[in-house]
């Protein structure tokens, strides 16, 4: 099984640190990108994972679409009716973003590329994210280094 390990450097560090396990994912938007990676999450790696948009309405069609999918898998008898309640079981709801990022050793923004909407986020959650959380972007076109910025 699929199990990521990070390695956690601090800032200026030259050297390894011992590598920490990210057992606790956070992803902020429910739409397409973000329910994919959430699920990829929850079903390959074990991973708890905490789903954050803030139109409750997202998270539904979302979460929807997820069992839809793993219905499909079960099925076909790819997993079982208990590992199938297993995965829906770690993928937590939450359209409070202080509560999707709580706790979370890692944190994968998916929300619209948009870029005030993403750097408005990642300030955002370089307040409400652990000090120590990996906190991560899922962009296709803006600059990596505009949004380090940000924080």
């Amino acid at each position: 099984m699929f199990r990521p390990l990070l390695i956690r450097l601090p800032l200026g560090a030259r050297s390894l640190a011992t590598a920490q396990p990210v057992t606790t994912l956070g992803v902020v938007g429910a739409g397409q990108m973000g329910m994919g990676i959430g699920l990829v999450a929850a079903r390959q790696a074990g991973l708890r994972v905490r789903l954050y948009d803030p139109n409750p309405a997202s998270l539904t069609r979302g979460l929807a679409l997820v069992d839809k999918l793993l219905a499909k898998d079960e099925a076909r008898g790819k997993l079982t009716a208990a590992d199938r309640q297993a995965i829906i079981g770690r993928l937590e709801p939450t359209d409070v973003l202080g509560t999707g990022v709580a706790d979370c050793d890692l944190v994968v923004e998916a929300a619209t590329e948009n870029t005030t909407l993403k750097l408005d986020l990642f300030r955002q959650l370089a307040t409400l994210a652990r000090p120590d959380a990996i906190l991560a972007t899922n962009t296709s076109s803006i600059s990596i280094t505009q949004i380090a910025g940000a924080v």
